[in-house]
């Protein structure tokens, strides 16, 4: 799955009505002094990380992993794990202005 599409199908469950996504150089966001910690799946521009990219779930598959949709996953992780690592709306803000 592309990670566009990972981050769409996460603001489809999560994300209030009407987001939208912005995809911006990943150097404006360095640039700008983001981080993996206020932007969490981002990679950083640490491009070791950028290699789970290329993560093939083959070999898992082939011993018996039973896929289960997406959202369900969301939701999951969503209701488990306390919300860390995020922009402020404030910043959100002044960084899509920025970028526009």
């Amino acid at each position: 799955m592309p990670f566009s599409a990972m981050l769409t199908s996460i603001a489809e469950v999560l994300a209030p009505a009407g987001t939208s996504l912005t995809w911006v150089d990943p150097q404006f966001l360095l640039d700008a002094g983001q981080t993996g910690a206020s932007l969490p799946l981002w990679y950083a521009g640490d491009e070791d990380e950028a290699l789970m990219n290329t993560a093939s779930p083959a070999a898992a598959i082939s011993a018996g992993l039973a896929l289960r949709p997406l959202a369900q996953s969301i939701l999951d992780v969503a209701s488990a794990e306390p919300v860390t690592g995020f922009l402020e709306p404030h910043e959100e803000s002044r960084l899509l202005s920025a970028w526009h």
